[in-house]
């Protein structure tokens, strides 16, 4: 038996009375403190888990109470999906536990809506790389690639509609928060944004804009991947070490400085699994945490120094990350500890999809598909 602790639940009768019940009946009784509050005395001899501080601690301490050891460690494995190509996969994105879409080399878009046991090809008229997707709905999504391409669907990827960018810089990553509010990054320091659903796409000032022609992209800046925090509050992942910020739609970008980090550093990836609690992932095996709304940051422990491109949260404490040669870890501790899980595979695994706590998917060099069920 969980009791929540609060000011209102300690002064409830009935809430007295199920834990003398409990208590009698030889229960386990797990106090959880929500709120500052008096203690009832025959709870006071108990071990409470104390939720007014460290949010992703308190929930690990919380499922170790709850769950066997055993059992929390038998995480199910990576299994390798028939994906029919041979073309490389670059991002992957699920709205259920079995309707999805990866996409990648020569305009390749695969879709599948039973989990991955069938991809079938969607057309799009286009031949040029593909480097994200971003889905709201089974029928609403995104798709941003080289030279400023976006694609738009409103039917599950049936029919795709190219949008006016207004760049040709390359597009790395998408991200909508709404389906009316969204935002694309890419070479060049580009960010756009959409509030019509992708219709229309504004440049917004990101302070790393480059001067330089778009075929020189090998000096310049690149906003490696976006995502949002609320549908006002968006982080950027970016290389030379560098986080970018707005807390208003996308009106001013602020450059977060963090003084561990070399500007040798890139970073690939970014996620929150809630307003305040999120992750970065880049070269050098880098794992960045932040629980205060990315404020600040602070590096997680990993065994490996392979380049992490992909990281993926379905809840506040489960998450995946994968990179180089097919390295992919996992953590059930919202990243207190990262544990290696075998892929079976030496590509590069470059997107990863956590939809569900129960399955993700990830993508990567040759056409690569792997799921992973618990």
């Amino acid at each position: 038996m969980l009791v929540i602790l609060s000011p209102a639940s300690v002064d409830s009768t009935n809430v007295e009375d199920e834990i003398a019940f409990a208590l009698e009946e030889g229960k386990i009784v797990i106090p959880v403190l929500y709120r500052e509050c008096r203690i009832p005395f025959r709870l006071r001899s108990l071990h409470y888990v104390h939720f007014k501080s460290d949010y992703v601690r308190s929930l690990a301490e919380l499922v170790r109470a709850l769950i066997p050891e055993e059992k929390r460690q038998a995480r199910g494995s990576w299994e390798r999906q028939d994906s029919g190509t041979e073309k490389a996969l670059m991002g992957v994105a699920f709205v259920t536990s079995k309707i999805g879409w990866a996409v990648g080399e020569a305009g390749t878009i695969l879709h599948t809506d039973d989990g991955g046991i069938t991809w079938k090809l969607q057309a799009d008229g286009t031949s040029g790389y593909l480097r994200s997707v971003a889905f709201v709905t089974a029928q609403k999504g995104w798709i941003v690639g080289e030279r400023g391409v976006i694609l738009r669907t409103e039917d599950g990827g049936d029919t795709w509609q190219e949008q006016e960018s207004g760049t040709v810089e390359d597009l790395l990553s998408v991200a909508f928060a709404t389906p009316d509010r969204g935002w694309a990054v890419g070479f060049g320091g580009v960010i756009l944004c959409t509030e019509d659903g992708g219709f229309t796409w504004r440049r917004q000032t990101s302070g790393m804009e480059s001067p330089e022609p778009a075929s020189i992209i090998d000096f310049r800046p690149r906003l490696e991947a976006v995502a949002f925090r609320t549908p006002s509050c968006v982080c950027v992942a970016a290389d030379e070490g560098t986080i970018l910020h707005t807390d208003d739609g996308g009106s001013i970008w602020r450059k977060q400085i963090i003084d561990t980090i070399d500007t040798s550093e890139s970073f690939d990836s970014v996620a929150f699994a809630t307003p305040s609690l999120g992750w970065i992932a880049g070269m050098f095996g880098s794992i960045l945490h932040t629980d205060d709304a990315g404020k600040t940051w602070r590096r997680q422990t990993t065994d490996t120094f392979t380049r992490l491109f992909s990281v993926a949260f379905a809840t506040p404490v489960s998450g995946w990350v994968v990179g180089g040669g097919g390295v992919i870890l996992g953590t059930s501790n919202g990243g207190q500890t990262w544990k290696e899980y075998s892929s079976g595979i030496d590509e590069n695994l470059i997107s990863v999809a956590y939809p569900t706590p129960e399955s993700a998917w990830a993508v990567g060099h040759e056409g690569i598909i792997l799921h992973w069920q618990e």
